[in-house]
């Protein structure tokens, strides 16, 4: 038996051929990694591939018990398969927690499960239950569980992201083997399954929750909801030392209690928070404050990930059905002025395709998109659309993607367009977000850019908000899904790229560089690449 993958069986016949391009330099460590901990590679096993080491980690100076206070806005957390934002799943993953969890070093590591493996051409996978995990209702944890959640994730349910991440299974896939093994029998290749499992829709509910999981927090986690007000706040409080199964596994967690206030999206009421002691962390910091925070004293943390802003339009919607009046849009827009006007530079500009090189299987198409205004102004001349009218939704409130909108307004109404600025606070925005004719939305980052394409781009997908619906499109991401071997996968993400490119499925202006500021009372804290909130490691000095 092999200690260098979950369940003891050997190193994916893929994973080989990575690791030696990974050392050698042709993939870089980041794409290694989360290849191969997605094909069941254990962290340190592939870090070892790759002649690194696991970062050392230093609790000896940490305590027990305290208040961990946190600004960020707090949206319903009802059931997490319809979750469409991080600030939802952030409140649950505290109680409700993942098969698998993407880590801070881009890996993929077992959380509900003690591990999975999958066949060569990764359409078999199976997956094994961790041992003594008990529901906080006093219910083990069974395969009959996890099974009810897979299923779930395939219905047609309105709102369902998670249909879209495991697009390749079907609920008669689901083969319960034992009490502790679940096999899945996808309809086709698929190396996007593990890591569709980490993402924040992903939660494990019990059978028995309901449909509103603030109204029975039945969890797995190592704290309890005991409060939760929408628009205002969360206040989370740790279980009995011993009735967490993580305890015996990581390790107890070390504060008391976490409570979430919600400032809105103005920074002032946050800033004010901080300097008067009321708060310790925040989801974020908008690029515009992180000057001011770092010289207020509180410490900086920074990603550089692969989340973004886009702008789309909705082509069941006149005039965005018409591909030469979408291309005319992407040629008014300087991406670089979107960079410096609405994230103050901190960042890297994108290609409208929303594949970025963080991701393994990235194809450097050559030149950068270029506004040509003159470009622009022609291709809407010859649609008869010159002076076209529109109106652009955005979320008014001050940082990154109000600041971008209005940047883009202009420079569409300089080619000659007719813009309506239609801001509106987050309580209104979200709820019509897919279905807006024209938008700005801020997306995370994804491990795999075939993940972002499945999720965003596949027609028919719940959050599709282009509602873009392109079979070749399709046929090739399908090919994509299957090819383990990044080299293979980016000879066909190429195409993929380009097609949305002239297909001017979406403006991506930029990569946002991500921020938070913590203050000195916050001891083991990191920043998560997809904005994901794991305290289990946290303490307050």
């Amino acid at each position: 038996m092999s200690d260098k993958t979950w369940l003891g069986g050997e190193i994916h016949k893929s994973v080989i051929k990575m690791a030696e391009d990974a050392r050698e330099g042709r993939t870089s460590r980041r794409e290694f990694l989360a290849t191969a901990t997605a094909l069941g590679v254990t962290s340190s096993a592939a870090l070892a591939m790759i002649g690194a080491a696991p970062a050392a980690l230093a609790d000896g100076h940490k305590k027990m018990g305290g208040t961990l206070n946190v600004s960020m806005i707090i949206k319903d957390v009802r059931d997490p398969r319809l979750f469409d934002w991080s600030e939802m799943g952030n409140v649950a993953r505290h109680f409700v927690e993942p098969l698998v969890r993407w880590n801070t070093d881009f890996t993929f590591s077992p959380r509900l499960l003690a591990g999975w493996e999958a066949n060569d051409d990764a359409s078999v996978y199976t997956l094994k239950l961790r041992d003594g995990v008990m529901w906080s209702n006093g219910d083990m944890l069974t395969a009959e569980h996890i099974a009810y959640n897979l299923t779930r994730w395939t219905e047609e349910t309105e709102g369902n992201s998670m249909r879209a991440r495991v697009g390749t299974l079907n609920a008669d896939g689901v083969e319960i083997v034992d009490a502790n093994t679940i096999r899945l029998n996808l309809t086709q290749p698929d190396i996007t399954i593990i890591p569709g499992m980490s993402d924040y829709p992903a939660l494990i509910v019990h059978p028995d929750f309901g449909g509103d999981l603030k109204a029975n927090p039945i969890g797995t986690g190592p704290y309890s909801l005991e409060e939760f007000e929408v628009e205002v706040g969360a206040r989370l409080v740790k279980r009995p030392a011993g009735s967490w199964y993580g305890d015996a596994v990581w390790g107890e967690v070390y504060v008391d209690e976490i409570v979430y206030t919600d400032y809105g999206n103005d920074p002032a009421p946050e800033i004010a928070a901080y300097e008067a002691g009321e708060v310790d962390l925040n989801f974020q910091t908008a690029a515009s404050q992180v000057e001011l925070m770092d010289d207020l004293g509180f410490a900086r943390n920074e990603v550089a990930t692969g989340a973004t802003i886009i702008a789309r339009g909705n082509q069941d919607i006149a005039p965005f059905d018409n591909v030469n009046f979408r291309r005319a849009l992407a040629l008014a827009v300087s991406n670089e002025d979107m960079l410096e006007l609405g994230q103050a530079g901190l960042g890297a500009t994108a290609e409208n395709h929303h594949v970025g090189p963080m991701h393994e299987e990235y194809a450097d198409l050559g030149d950068m998109p270029m506004r040509d205004i003159d470009a622009a102004k022609a291709l809407l001349e010859s649609e008869g659309l010159a002076g076209a009218e529109i109106t652009y939704s955005y979320l008014a409130g001050g940082d990154y993607r109000e600041d971008t909108s209005v940047a883009m307004i202009n420079q569409f109404r300089e080619a000659g367009l007719n813009v309506i600025a239609d801001g509106r606070p987050s309580s209104d925005f979200w709820g019509n977000w897919i279905n807006y004719p024209f938008s700005t939305t801020n997306w995370n980052g994804r491990p795999l850019g075939v993940q972002i394409l499945n999720l965003a781009y596949r027609g028919g997908v719940d959050w599709n908000e282009s509602h873009y619906n392109n079979p070749e499109f399709d046929a090739l991401l399908d090919q994509a899904n299957g090819l383990a071997d990044p080299d293979a996968r980016r000879e066909v993400m190429a195409k993929l790229q380009k097609m949305m490119q002239d297909d001017g499925v979406i403006i991506q202006p930029y990569w946002r560089g991500i921020f938070s500021h913590a203050s000195d009372r916050v001891v083991g804290y990191q920043m998560h690449q997809s904005f994901e909130h794991h305290y289990e490691t946290v303490s307050l000095a």
